[in-house]
């Protein structure tokens, strides 16, 4: 019997012992292993429904401004960026691909250059969320945490958007609580990259 896991977008025969009850996933049929369980890549058309779900690499935890959102379940702890001045193009509290893609030009831009380099699980669109896609990804914590994809307690987390009355600062969301604080941008903060859906 021949398994298959995608490693960093290459598929390689696996151990049949280590997977999911043996069962055979076609090569390129977008499924990934995860800890030994087949998981669902992506739908032909179909959204995700379930907070929590696995698909397109990460986890789905909710719709903002028509799109679907994923999470990636790793994380990083970096500072916003290396000095607190002006970023341009990162003032949106809803469009993270567009903060982020802007600020990921600056290479110290650190939070936003490191999602948007990211390819993993298959995929390459991953950013650093918006202000209220951050509010959102903590607003779905127990129903993600249950699913498995784990956050660190009592830390803050970088948005991609930055403070248009004081630009020295960007937007970090606490994730006990989903409180959300300006914070310098020279610090060092815990990241989460999301992605968009798409059929």
């Amino acid at each position: 019997m021949t398994l298959h896991i995608n490693d960093n977008g290459i598929w390689k025969t696996n151990d049949p012992n280590v997977n999911d009850g043996g069962i055979v996933k076609p090569v390129n049929a977008g499924y990934v292993n995860e800890n030994g369980i087949w998981k669902e890549m992506y739908t032909s058309v179909t959204p995700p429904t379930v907070i929590g779900e696995f698909i397109q690499g990460g986890y789905y935890f909710g719709e903002l401004q028509g799109y679907h959102l994923i999470c990636y379940k790793n994380e990083g702890n970096l500072r916003w960026k290396l000095k607190n001045t002006d970023t341009p193009g990162t003032d949106d509290w809803y469009d993270g691909a567009a903060n982020t893609q802007n600020a990921a030009i600056d290479a110290t831009n650190y939070a936003a250059k490191a999602c948007w380099d990211m390819n993993v699980n298959g995929y390459s669109d991953w950013y650093l969320p918006a202000y209220w896609e951050l509010r959102l990804l903590f607003q779905q914590k127990v129903e993600l945490d249950a699913a498995g994809a784990v956050f660190i307690e009592d830390v803050y987390y970088w948005s991609s958007t930055q403070n248009p009355q004081d630009v020295r600062l960007a937007y970090c969301c606490f994730s006990t609580d989903g409180s959300i604080s300006a914070i310098d941008k020279r610090f060092n903060h815990y990241y989460k990259a999301i992605r968009r859906w798409t059929p």
